[in-house]
């Protein structure tokens, strides 16, 4: 395959962090802007690797203009790109990129946010989140984060500094492992304004319970197939009529 391959642009490895046992995330830097809208993603390619591999932006089309990059946090998994950002690649090295994805957020959608994420589905959520949040501050918007722990929450301190800043931002974490209760007394210590963390699956009623006027809000969904499947069900049976997510896991 050549590389870049036709319809990719260039992009160089300018940052690369371990997050957790799981998770690292780089930052891209092109030469030249490549425009997107929050929510949508990338294929990457990897130059010896005859696949592309898919990972939602984490930063904002604001970043892309002041900083010329973007930024993705990838889980580790079997897609030989994806084993090759954890293993292989290192800041300096080339990879190429293609936007893709149709669930995008704009700024003259001018409804309330509600935002569902599970696991690493909270990266478009975050980029929509920081997006919205600059281009309306009187906008509300409310995120809902299902993770397995606090260990593996991506973006726990930034989500939590950016709802501080405004009280028209509200954020429910949901840790679903098992935890003991002196582990869960100290994360309700955190506890604050906008800011909750609870221990267990949400049920529908909790979902609903997030906002007040369901049918008001424009709702934007990304995590594992199962969980997907399953809200798309019940939130437009609860009144929840504007619904955005893609399954492409």
């Amino acid at each position: 395959m050549p590389f870049p391959p036709a319809g990719f642009q260039e992009a160089v490895i300018t940052e690369k962090h371990t997050v957790n046992a799981a998770v690292v995330t780089v930052w891209l830097s092109l030469d030249t802007a490549v425009p997107f809208a929050p929510g949508q993603w990338v294929d990457l390619v990897v130059q010896g690797i005859d696949r592309a591999g898919g990972y939602s932006m984490t930063s904002t089309p604001g970043e892309m203009q002041t900083r010329r990059g973007l930024g993705l946090a990838v889980r580790q998994g079997r897609h030989p790109v994806t084993q090759a950002i954890h293993r292989q690649l290192a800041v300096g090295d080339r990879v190429a990129i293609r936007v893709g994805g149709d669930c995008v957020w704009r700024p003259q959608q001018t409804r309330p946010l509600f935002l569902i994420a599970g696991g690493i589905g909270i990266n478009p959520m975050w980029s929509i989140f920081q997006t919205a949040a600059v281009s309306d501050p009187t906008r509300p918007i409310t995120l809902a984060y299902c993770s397995k722990d606090p260990d593996t929450t991506l973006f726990a301190e930034p989500i939590r500094a950016l709802a501080r800043q405004n009280p028209h931002h509200k954020v429910s974490f949901f840790f679903t492992a098992p935890v003991p209760e002196a582990v869960q007394a100290r994360r309700r210590e955190l506890d604050e304004q906008g800011i909750r963390h609870e221990f267990g699956r949400p049920s529908a009623e909790t979902w609903v319970a997030l906002v007040d006027e369901p049918g008001a809000v424009d709702t934007y969904m990304c995590g594992p197939p199962a969980m997907i499947d399953a809200l798309s069900t019940t939130l437009p049976d609860r009144g929840f009529a504007n619904l955005y997510f893609e399954k492409w896991w």
